[in-house]
């Protein structure tokens, strides 16, 4: 039987793929398909006390309302939203915090402040970790070492603990020493050692003192 003209081009067959190439592309393929999951939102479904939907949100996380707003995650960065689901303050913060005595924790560029309700900086970010603030005083961090600012931001206990608590009925837990070897006391407001350092581990007071 005689072949059809090639027109002078020389007969080739087809190569079969190779399995490293059928590897390599579905490899790429099922990176692509996460890619796209990930940033796509995920559904946070807000309930009440009897676990009743209020409120369904496209975001990737939240941690739930206080003080009227709720922390949520778009984008890898945290914004707030209030019981409407309108966002109130858009999300530009690497990590976000409830609201507590109407400011919240912030980390921003990598250093941690405070907002309020409208996301103003009231006190900028500045330190490198830190807590909410309680009966007026927060614990932040600072050159490796914890101590308390008041709501303007400013030292009132200044950073010497190795850790240290959020204040209850006027004393905070704070660990002295080492990291390894320190020990944990209690100090009131004025940063005086109310109770010396000598346990392993403390805990917050409550209306019954223990530790």
């Amino acid at each position: 039987m005689k072949r059809g003209l090639n027109l002078g081009m020389p007969d080739r067959k087809p190569k079969p793929l190779r399995m490293t190439n059928i590897i390599i592309v579905a490899t790429l393929l099922v990176f692509w398909l996460l890619a796209i999951v990930s940033r796509a939102p995920t559904k946070v479904v807000i309930v009440n006390k009897d676990g009743k939907r209020i409120l369904t949100l496209d975001y990737e996380a939240t941690s739930g309302f206080a003080e009227g707003l709720a922390p949520v995650k778009r984008g890898g960065k945290w914004g707030y939203v209030d019981k409407r689901g309108v966002v109130i303050i858009p999300p530009t913060f690497m990590e976000a915090g409830p609201f507590h005595d109407g400011l919240s924790l912030v980390v921003h560029r990598g250093k941690a402040g405070f907002i309020d309700h409208r996301g103003e900086l009231v006190i900028p970010p500045q330190f490198e970790r830190g807590a909410d603030f309680s009966e007026e005083l927060a614990a932040m961090a600072q050159g490796g070492r914890f101590g308390y600012v008041d709501i303007g931001g400013k030292w009132v206990i200044p950073p010497r603990f190795e850790s240290a608590d959020g204040f209850h009925e006027g004393l905070a837990a704070v660990k002295a020493g080492a990291a390894e070897g320190g020990k944990w006391g209690y100090v009131d407001r004025a940063g005086r050692l109310a109770i010396a350092p000598r346990f392993e581990a403390a805990s917050r007071f409550s209306s019954v003192r223990q530790v």
